[in-house]
């Protein structure tokens, strides 16, 4: 049985999930991805997983809206959430540590190491020894930041 923790990833922009799927990709890590919100609720119900990265600005349903709906699905109360997203603002963050419950909130543009040292920091996974880091883990450190975020 696989034991490594699954990450989830939630964002409407390829780019994003690209990216997002080169740095799990180096981690010691099972990761899943979704584009749509909707996606996103059927995944997490059917594959529980241990972290959920979302980002707020999607069609349908932002990412506040995807986040309830995922809780009041069959995901454990424990779920750990990273908030992944340009719509970086004191309210945002409130909201994020005051009544949604999030356990990380990262603002795009981000720094890929940073982001992966949280990653593994919310799943309680240390580094691995010898771990190469995350050269060529997409471009020069920072995924710019974009009108989907």
């Amino acid at each position: 049985m696989e034991t490594r923790p699954l990450v989830l990833c939630v964002d409407d922009d390829p780019r994003t999930l690209d990216i997002l799927a080169k740095i799990l990709a180096r981690l010691p890590v099972r990761q899943a991805a979704a584009q749509t919100p909707q996606a996103a609720i059927e995944l997490a119900g059917r594959l529980l997983p241990d972290l959920l990265i979302l980002d707020l600005m999607m069609p349908e349903l932002d990412g506040w809206q995807v986040l309830e709906a995922i809780r009041r699905g069959p995901c454990q109360p424990q779920l750990r959430v990273l908030i992944l997203s340009a719509k970086d603002n004191p309210a945002e963050r409130m909201l994020a540590a005051n009544v949604a419950r999030v356990a990380a909130f990262v603002g795009k543009p981000f720094d890929v190491a940073e982001l992966a040292r949280i990653v593994l920091d919310l799943l309680g996974v240390p580094v691995p020894a010898g771990w190469p880091g995350l050269a060529g883990a997409g471009g020069p450190g920072a995924l710019p930041g974009d009108d989907h975020g």
